[in-house]
């Protein structure tokens, strides 16, 4: 730290560099973060007393530096209401912005359109935030989120984690409501009024992947949410079905379905079950789950199935069906449908031999067979992703921790593979038919049968 702080010193053209890194280090009481954050400061100040006057001013405890950092946030009473949003995107946000994301999503939350994002941000935040090279914006460190999202913060710019998750996830939700989830696929309707192309489609991706994160994070007693996801269901929520799918990984999808029924578990607690709001969150809960997996092919190589092919053939008690099903000339389903979801989600069926053993890893599952053959298929999509041969009939599969390596045994034979690739990295002849197998870290562990446990 010593010899960071004298070359930022020297660069900053500063007199008497030795005895301000002894000053600078003895009150950072080894922060690192401390340092860095007065190190800016520096950058501000003209003359000798400007850096003396930082010195004394600035607090040594890092939470009393950042109550500092708020106090002139506040002090330009112009800037607060600017910069309590970005401050709250930022510290809330499910992943880092980038700089066009947050402009639209400033937007959104307070009708002012900043300009010159790159300026703007650390002249309205101050130290709290910075911008990396990818023009992502990011909090200064994570204590500094820590101090922003405190219950005892007492300021304006406190971020009240519960009550603006949910103001987030009601923004979003009406951003989604709008055109601009079409716009983004490129579509125009063949009659009627063209969609406006002034309409920012910069916040699409991530309000498309996390507007449910944000509503599950919220607090359940507020009634504004829970309003505009319904809108948005009951409007564009195939446009951004079709949207998901054109990134070739439905994943989104389910993570959102979880989210909606985590977060409607906690709201029925405030609102009676036979509400419709709730009614309809809760069904889409389950049918988005459902025509994932039910229909996954076909929204991988034709995402615009969604609007006209798949919902005719989805049960007539699912809410797909019921609010989207069109009966046209150029398809008529006939005959009887189901009326339900059945359990079965999906079904893989294998020409040759039988199923031995199953494991699954974070965001795969492999079946091992009698016959030899190992395959991998992905847990979002049930798409098969790749094959491995052992020498002989599977009788355990396990993955280790990280799912980049999977161990498959049989009754002579042990194998460690990289799954993804198909590549054998170690094989090994058995003493005894192995009877259990763990795979933590990488050291691999098995028992057999003649008493051993034995490691790899």
């Amino acid at each position: 730290m010593r010899a960071y702080l004298f070359a930022r010193l020297e660069d900053l053209s500063l007199g008497n560099v030795d005895e301000l890194c002894e000053r600078i280090l003895t009150k950072s009481q080894g922060s690192f973060l401390w340092v860095r954050l007065v190190l800016q400061e520096f950058e501000s100040a003209y003359t000798d007393e400007d850096i003396e006057a930082i010195l004394q001013d600035v607090p040594d405890d890092l939470y009393e530096m950042y109550n500092r950092m708020l106090e002139m946030i506040e002090s330009e009473r112009r800037r607060t209401k600017l910069a309590r949003s970005i401050l709250s995107w930022v510290a809330l946000a499910c992943r880092p912005l980038t700089i066009d994301e947050l402009r639209c999503a400033i937007r959104l939350d307070i009708n002012e359109t900043p300009h010159n994002m790159e300026k703007t941000i650390p002249t309205v935040c101050g130290q709290l935030v910075f911008i990396d090279q990818a023009s992502r914006v990011h909090m200064i460190h994570e204590t500094a989120r820590e101090f922003l999202l405190s219950e005892d913060l007492d300021s304006a710019l406190a971020v009240r984690r519960g009550e603006r998750h949910g103001h987030l996830a009601q923004l979003l939700c009406k951003y989604l409501a709008t055109d601009a989830v079409k716009i983004s696929q490129g579509f125009q309707p063949f009659r009627g009024p063209k969609l406006s192309l002034a309409i920012d489609t910069s916040l699409v991706d991530y309000a498309a992947r996390f507007f449910a994160e944000h509503l599950y994070r919220s607090n359940s007693e507020e009634a504004g949410p829970i309003y505009e996801v319904c809108r948005f269901l009951k409007s564009n929520v195939l446009y951004w079905f079709e949207f998901i799918a054109q990134t070739g990984n439905l994943q989104p999808i389910n993570r959102t379905a979880i989210n909606l029924a985590g977060y409607m578990r906690r709201k029925t607690k405030y609102m009676p079950p036979v509400d419709k709001d709730i009614q309809l969150v809760d069904a889409w809960a389950t049918d988005l789950i459902r025509v994932s997996a039910r229909f996954r092919s076909k929204l991988l190589s034709c995402p615009s199935s969604i609007h006209c092919l798949i919902p005719p053939f989805c049960p007539t008690g699912s809410i797909i069906s019921a609010l989207f099903t069109i009966q046209t000339r150029s398809l008529l389903v006939k005959g009887a449908r189901e009326l339900d979801w059945d359990d079965c989600l999906s079904r893989i069926d294998f020409q040759k031999g039988r199923t031995t053993t199953v494991a699954h890893g974070i965001t795969c599952f492999a079946i091992g067979m009698s016959t030899g053959q190992v395959s991998l298929y992905d847990c979002a999509t049930i798409q098969h992703v790749s094959m491995m041969r052992h020498p002989e009939g599977v009788r355990l599969l396990e993955f280790n921790g990280s799912e980049r390596f999977l161990a498959s045994a049989g009754q002579k034979h042990i194998v460690v593979w990289e799954p993804r690739s198909s590549s054998q990295i170690w094989s090994s002849r058995l003493a005894s038919p192995p009877i259990a197998m763990c795979f933590p870290s990488e050291l691999l562990i098995y028992a057999n049968r003649i008493n051993q446990i034995i490691t790899r």
